[in-house]
């Protein structure tokens, strides 16, 4: 979604992902897939100074994750997952 302001030269974005990931198949059937965070929110802002110039900053948010854990070389099983902490990203830029 996003909102404009100010004859469109200010832009203020967001979003939120929800995203059950869980392995389908194989020995590992019905685990959640490592790395994959179930929420991702964001939000940003742009203005644009000009036709060809703008500033941005746009935040994301990721809840914790599962690591990879420890993988058995003769199954493939994955044991002792832990969590990854969430986190946030920020980007800021020029285009």
């Amino acid at each position: 979604l996003s909102q404009n302001f100010l004859d469109d030269d200010l832009i203020f974005r967001e979003s939120l992902t929800y995203l059950d990931a869980k392995i389908s198949k194989g020995v590992n059937d019905g685990m959640r897939i490592p790395y994959v965070s179930k929420i991702k929110a964001t939000a940003g802002l742009e203005y644009a100074w000009n036709k060809n110039f703008s500033n941005f900053i746009d935040l994301t948010y990721f809840s914790r994750a599962k690591d990879g854990g420890t993988i058995d070389e003769n199954t493939g099983k994955m044991s002792k997952n832990s969590w990854i902490r969430d986190y946030f990203l920020t980007d800021i830029g020029m285009k």
